[in-house]
């Protein structure tokens, strides 16, 4: 057999394949994911027996429907720095871990929650934010510091 012919076969394969496989797809099977608006504002941080504790205020569209029994998710995100590590205040910080726990709703839109947390000499950072359903997240609170000197 000649190669010329089978070259050619090959590369008229090659041509069809990949112009037939170009052009818009479909849509993604996915559903996208709303974003949710509940954000929260004037965050206290302090620690207490084991480890630290956030209280604050929910704010957005939706935030006068949530119930008190059905309470919040939260997610943390903290980074530590040692004594006389600290980045300067407008350095950005890697917040290595992250962990989801369960907020509690007071009255008039209160929230407060707890992150069990060794306490070490040193600054802690946090930025918190809610979980909506489906894994949605909201918008990140400001950087929350937490300075340990004993």
């Amino acid at each position: 057999m000649k190669p010329r012919p089978i070259i050619s076969l090959l590369l008229c394969l090659t041509m069809a394949f990949f112009l037939g496989s170009c052009g818009k797809k479909g849509p993604p099977f996915v559903p996208k994911k709303r974003p949710i608006a509940l954000e929260l504002k004037d965050i206290t941080v302090s620690w207490v027996q084991d480890g630290v504790r956030f209280e604050g205020k929910v704010r957005g569209p939706g935030a006068d429907k949530l119930r008190r029994p059905h309470g919040l998710k939260i997610m943390i995100e903290h980074a530590w720095y040692g004594p006389g590590q600290a980045p300067c205040k407008s350095c950005p910080i890697v917040f290595t871990n992250k962990e989801v726990v369960s907020g509690t709703l007071d009255k008039g839109r209160s929230f407060s929650c707890s992150l069990p947390l060794t306490k070490r000499r040193g600054v802690h950072f946090f930025q918190i934010r809610v979980v909506g359903d489906n894994g949605v997240l909201g918008p990140v609170s400001e950087r929350l510091q937490l300075v340990v000197t004993d």
